[in-house]
């Protein structure tokens, strides 16, 4: 019941920020969960999406489909953060501008790269944001980590382990797969708050993995007490 209300809170608040990205991510989501879960649910998550499309709000379903919209104004809004985001990379590829999104902002402002009409605040795109940030050993390292992690978990997942673990290792790695989605559109890690907690699920998915692999060892199963 608790876990039910925790969710239906998450779903409501996800529904009233109007964010196609995180409604993309979230589909990513439940569908890599039931994945990992059970494949052959899979049909069955498609048929449930399919017939819930009608049930939502007006306001919502016409949200949706302006996510193809290039005349869109959140759309066309992003293409100038992404062409000035890119031709700063250009400029900076290896060594970055710096660690924090003021110092990202002024290197931009500073090249005269950035002709959008709302101000440049960031990338609105966690990869983009991390090149620009750290060079390319940040977004090389950062990419490294994330696949890692979740190929990690999706082993992991297939592993004689308790019910427990396996569902907690499952779920952390669908909520960090649905996160890197829809980091693809936003730069999630703006508000301190948000980061923290995308690091804390990180973790949680590792602690997964490694009480798996733990309890796989000591059934004498392959896997290995790694990480």
């Amino acid at each position: 019941l608790g876990a039910l209300c925790a969710a239906g809170v998450g779903i409501m608040a996800l529904g009233m920020t109007y964010s196609r990205a995180s409604w993309i991510g979230a589909v990513v989501s439940a569908a890599v969960f039931v994945f990992l879960w059970n494949r052959k649910l899979i049909p069955g998550l498609i048929l449930l999406g399919l017939l819930a499309l009608p049930m939502l709000p007006d306001t919502i379903f016409n949200r949706i489909l302006t996510i193809f919209n290039l005349k869109d104004s959140s759309t066309s809004s992003r293409f100038p953060l992404y062409q000035a985001a890119l031709e700063m990379i250009r400029e900076r590829p290896v060594q970055g501008a710096g660690l924090g999104t003021d110092a990202v902002r002024l290197a931009i402002k500073d090249l005269n790269l950035y002709h959008g009409t709302a101000p440049f605040v960031h990338a609105h795109n966690l990869y983009l944001q991390i090149w620009l940030e750290t060079g390319l050993i940040g977004i090389v390292s950062y990419l490294a980590a994330m696949i890692s992690g979740v190929k990690a978990a999706s082993k992991a997942a297939r592993l004689h382990c308790s019910h427990e673990v396996r569902l907690i290792t499952i779920g952390a790695a669908a909520a960090v797969a649905g996160i890197l989605v829809d980091c693809l559109a936003d730069y999630l890690w703006n508000y301190p708050r948000v980061m923290v907690i995308f690091w804390f699920v990180f973790s949680v998915m590792l602690s997964g993995v490694k009480l798996a692999r733990r309890a796989a060892a000591q059934k004498g199963e392959p896997g290995g007490p790694r990480l």
